[in-house]
């Protein structure tokens, strides 16, 4: 049954460890303001961590990646709102290489993968996913995998020659094959190329702790989907690389869930 809560605890993933003080400030004023309560805000210090502590009620909102969304979705936990970027709601995965590179989606044998987390949807369990619906075993294919931690670190690790391959996020198919390197690696744009892209997945979301009060559960929608009308709306909506926020479908991770959930 829901209960009372004195205190709204809200979990970020582990990419925001380093999280600016101002920024953290600015998003504990926003939910205080939209809930009457205090904020506390911390970052999980993994994906698994994130999962559990709001399955566990030690958290009360948690911003999710996909994939999260999609273990906490199946675990009977919807989510109440998602991202919404370059007015999209969905992303894909991009299997990358140097731009210069003879490197042939048919002949993977041999080659060094820099990949960002083993519970990344873009830096890793798309194209994961996609390489083993063709038939190749990761394990077997690559002669080495790293996991670097971030999407800069290891586009970085291909552009020096460090990886052959890394896997990227890119827009959805009707904006074009697209790879926006620039906004995470400026001046190197052109670097790159796309091997091939995956099937789509939905934007990073905001899942809430089973038995939130259903009024607690409305504050919260409101202040996400209004957030863009708010003074300090832009610089929440950036902390979120987000344009605005729409209201979740339900069971919208469900594909995502089934498509990857052997990956792990």
């Amino acid at each position: 049954m829901p209960r009372k809560l004195s205190v709204l605890r809200l979990a970020l993933p582990p990419s925001y460890a380093r999280l600016d003080p101002e920024k953290k400030k600015r998003l504990e004023q926003f939910l205080g303001f939209a809930t009457s309560l205090p904020v506390e805000v911390t970052a999980a210090p993994t994906y698994d961590a994130l999962a559990a502590c709001l399955l566990s009620g030690e958290t009360s909102i948690a911003w999710a990646p996909p994939f999260t969304c999609a273990r906490l979705e199946n675990a009977g936990i919807p989510i109440l709102v998602r991202a919404i970027r370059r007015g999209c709601s969905t992303y894909r995965g991009a299997l990358v290489c140097q731009a210069g590179s003879s490197i042939h989606l048919e002949h993977l044998d041999g080659l060094r993968a820099a990949w960002v987390d083993r519970e990344s949807t873009g830096g890793y369990l798309l194209v994961a996913a996609y390489l083993k619906g063709r038939g190749v075993d990761l394990d077997r294919a690559f002669s080495s995998q790293q996991f670097v931690g971030s999407y800069q670190a290891a586009l970085t690790a291909v552009i020096n020659g460090k990886a052959d391959l890394a896997s990227f996020y890119a827009p959805p198919a009707d904006l074009g094959a697209t790879l926006n390197v620039e906004e995470l690696l400026p001046g190197k744009q052109g670097l790159l190329r796309a091997l091939a892209f995956t099937d789509e997945a939905p934007n990073d979301g905001v899942a809430l702790a089973p038995f939130t009060p259903p009024l607690l559960v409305r504050a919260l929608e409101q202040a996400f989907i209004g957030v863009d009308e708010l003074p300090m709306g832009p610089d929440l909506l950036e902390l979120f690389h987000a344009e605005r926020f729409e209201l979740a479908p339900k069971n919208g991770y469900r594909s995502l869930y089934q498509s990857v959930r052997t990956l792990r």
